[in-house]
């Protein structure tokens, strides 16, 4: 069978109304800007999250961003706390600072954080600081992802790995100065296989490539390319990076590969179904980066792609 030709080349709870209602616009700003990410809560519509650790608000955080709105302060709601489930087959990669605003008082533009697994929160503390998986004190310090200090636990924890896999946690937040603060904090919760974009089309337009399964040792994965030309080679493209490469008008994502493309002929319909499960030992963490070429004439130099995915072991 002939092979692809060329590889890669080269609360608010503010005493002031005038306050109160500036933030309540900048909030709402804010999480319209957020167009990918969805908002789970916001203080302002639906109510006080809760100031108990053994019974936090229970929020359903889905795939994708989810934004949750409030504030605290040291006059009598200093603690918001929340649990969330990761689902199976998904990871928290990431918790992004969209605003974090204070109001003047003693200690400055401090807050602290921090999390645990669970389903009940702790009160942070001398007595709780190991029970967490991790902590740190929170600044004005916007768009930055707060994950890899929480998981460096920094202030206090266990600590633990990037991305945070499926389970029940609990998340507090407290402002223990004078001074009020607002927040919005985006929750990134991915599935183990997350589409990427980025396909050439072809005959039949966008190749499209999707992956399923939760990449556990032994488990039952695929991926599965349709919508690509009829009885022709496709070159499979893995690795465990992704420095993306010109490719044929296009963009391959695969790139340095793990191993030489694979050369399989698609079917009738334009697609190819291949299933897999990977060995135990596979560290937690691992990145797969998969995406398809295809010999397509219909293409810009007769080479379509699918869009890329990436999978990582939970």
């Amino acid at each position: 069978m002939q092979s692809l030709e060329s590889l890669p080349e080269t609360k608010p709870k503010l005493r002031s109304p005038i306050a109160q209602g500036a933030f309540h616009h900048l909030a709402a700003v804010l999480l319209a800007a957020v167009a990918s990410a969805d908002v789970v809560h916001d203080e302002a519509v639906d109510g006080d999250l809760s100031n108990e650790a053994f019974l936090p608000s229970v929020l359903a955080f889905g795939p994708g961003g989810n934004l949750v709105s409030g504030s605290v302060t040291v006059n009598g709601d200093f603690r918001d706390f929340i649990t969330f489930t990761v689902p199976a087959g998904s990871a928290l990669v990431a918790l992004r600072q969209v605003l974090y605003s204070d109001g003047a008082g003693t200690f400055g533009s401090v807050g602290y954080h921090a999390i645990n697994a669970g389903s009940t929160g702790l009160v942070p503390g001398f007595g709780t600081a190991g029970s967490f998986l991790g902590g740190n004190h929170m600044f004005n310090n916007m768009g930055a992802d707060l994950l890899p200090d929480l998981a460096a636990a920094i202030t206090n924890g266990t600590g633990f790995t990037i991305p945070l896999g499926p389970g029940d946690y609990s998340y507090v937040i407290q402002q223990s100065g004078n001074q009020h603060t607002f927040y919005i904090l985006e929750f990134d919760i991915e599935d183990d296989w997350t589409e990427l974009g980025g396909a050439l089309a072809g005959v039949n337009g966008d190749p499209v490539l999707k992956g399923s399964g939760n990449l556990d040792a032994g488990s039952p994965n695929k991926v599965e390319l349709s919508n690509a030309a009829a009885n022709a080679p496709a070159g499979l493209f893995i690795a465990t990076s992704s420095t993306p490469v010109p490719f044929k008008g296009g963009t391959l994502q695969p790139f340095p590969f793990l191993i030489p493309p694979i050369i399989l002929p698609t079917d009738g319909n334009g697609g190819i179904s291949l299933s897999f499960s990977l060995q135990p030992g596979v560290p937690a963490g691992i990145e797969l980066w998969v995406q398809w070429g295809i010999q397509d004439a219909a293409a810009i130099a007769g080479v379509s792609l699918s869009n890329a995915v990436l999978g990582i072991t939970p």
